[in-house]
């Protein structure tokens, strides 16, 4: 290790360290990991409530999100939590309309425990019950570096930080809830974006790492609407809930306050679907 980085680690010790008492805490249970793809506009939500959920990136403006029991949440993106964002498309620093979004939402559940990266540890939410995560340069998903009060290296989105949480955390088995790159074909679209989703078809796996360090200390399958997936066990939507597929816009699952932020985005060239149907007034 380079001196930097054990200057690093000397110096992020003590807010690491706060995330030892969630070690093993849910050793040999199930978890949902829900994420933010299409699908979840033709799933009731209240279906999983029956499991604990962690929650990742923007599940806490959904209508629904009240009636999981998520005590956990992650949105790893790096100095997200600040007004000013850099816009991944063009590189600029812009304000940020998805975050006012986020922080207004997420403020409503004051008991979440939310995990981020450490660089936004200056950006308010929830201070409460902020913990900070930090991969120390190690950014590839590595199941002898899944250590939340030190080294841990599922940073590489929401995704990664979810199941590696959940690995820290001692779960013996997730299930995924809208996470549509794992259908085959992969999906695209979100539940706060405008329309139904659009079918990429592509065939490869861009979770093939963080599935197979998961896969040793896991079992991991995949929740899915009228889909498939050739890369996890998967189980369809109604066979599982006994409940019927019912499709539903984004209008109806998001209040209009952050649909307009994530409008304000779209405008702004920081997010690329449409969130209102632009043949439409609004």
């Amino acid at each position: 290790m380079s001196a930097s980085r054990y200057i690093q680690q000397l110096l992020m010790a003590p807010v690491l360290r706060r995330n030892r008492k969630f070690s093993g805490i849910h050793k040999g249970e199930t978890c949902y990991i829900i994420g933010n793809g299409a699908s979840l506009k033709s799933m009731d939500l209240s279906c999983f409530d029956d499991k604990l959920t962690i929650g990742m990136n923007f599940l806490c403006v959904h209508n629904q999100f009240a009636q999981l029991n998520a005590p956990y949440y992650v949105i790893t993106a790096p100095k997200f939590l600040y007004p000013v964002y850099e816009n991944p498309y063009t590189g600029k620093l812009q304000l940020s309309p998805t975050i006012q979004a986020f922080k207004k939402a997420i403020r409503k559940f004051p008991e979440i425990n939310l995990f981020t990266s450490i660089s936004n540890i200056f950006g308010y939410a929830a201070p409460r019950h902020n913990y900070y995560l930090h991969h120390f340069g190690r950014r590839e998903p590595d199941a002898s570096l899944c250590d939340m009060s030190g080294i841990f290296s599922f940073m590489k989105g929401g995704l990664y930080a979810g199941i590696g949480t959940a690995i820290y955390m001692g779960f013996q088995k997730v299930m995924l809830v809208g996470c549509d790159y794992l259908f085959t074909p992969v999906q695209e679209n979100h539940f706060y974006g405008a329309g139904r989703a659009e079918t990429l078809g592509k065939t490869q796996n861009i979770y093939a790492s963080l599935l197979n360090e998961a896969s040793q200390f896991m079992d991991i399958s995949l929740v899915t609407d009228t889909n498939i997936s050739q890369w996890l066990p998967y189980e369809k939507y109604e066979d599982l809930t006994g409940r019927k597929l019912a499709y539903r816009e984004n209008t109806d699952l998001v209040d209009r306050e952050y649909l307009d932020y994530f409008d304000q985005a779209y405008k702004k060239g920081m997010y690329l679907t449409p969130i209102y149907d632009e043949g439409v007034a609004v």
